[in-house]
């Protein structure tokens, strides 16, 4: 890995925190890899992303709630990989009503966006395993 790349270390960061086998997960390494991708290019909200997902499976769920309202303001109010973790990340905190809201801002931006995401069968998959774990914690 090119350690001057931001893209490989937020990609790799990526990787560790979302992985669909869990056991391969490793959230503080993600957190690590995130934080160097966004020393590297700070104004990438993909990488703010990242770490606030990232943040979240490590159970830092204010530090989550910053990263991504970081990513929303760089990515033009962000999507529902904001969203969804937003939602989980409150609920942890005890603020159901908050969570609430961002689950269902997810669910409407999946909507408006349906047609992008027929086109991009990764993250329409991806954002069905993060929808559905998000609902089955909010339940």
């Amino acid at each position: 890995m090119d350690p001057s790349s931001a893209v490989a270390h937020n990609n790799l960061a990526w990787l560790l925190a979302t992985c669909p086998e869990a056991k391969l997960r490793d959230s503080l390494r993600a957190v690590e890899m995130a934080k160097k991708a966004i020393e590297l290019a700070p104004l990438q909200g993909g990488h703010w992303n990242t770490l606030g997902v990232a943040q979240y499976r490590a159970g830092q769920w204010r530090a989550a709630i910053e990263a991504l309202t970081k990513s929303m303001e760089l990515r033009a109010g962000g999507d529902s990989f904001d969203s969804f973790f937003l939602a989980m990340a409150y609920w942890q905190l005890g603020n159901k009503d908050e969570a609430g809201t961002w689950y269902d801002r997810g669910v409407t931006w999946i909507e408006k966006n349906r047609a992008l995401l027929d086109n991009d069968q990764q993250h329409d998959a991806e954002l069905k395993r993060f929808r559905t774990e998000a609902e089955e914690l909010l339940k």
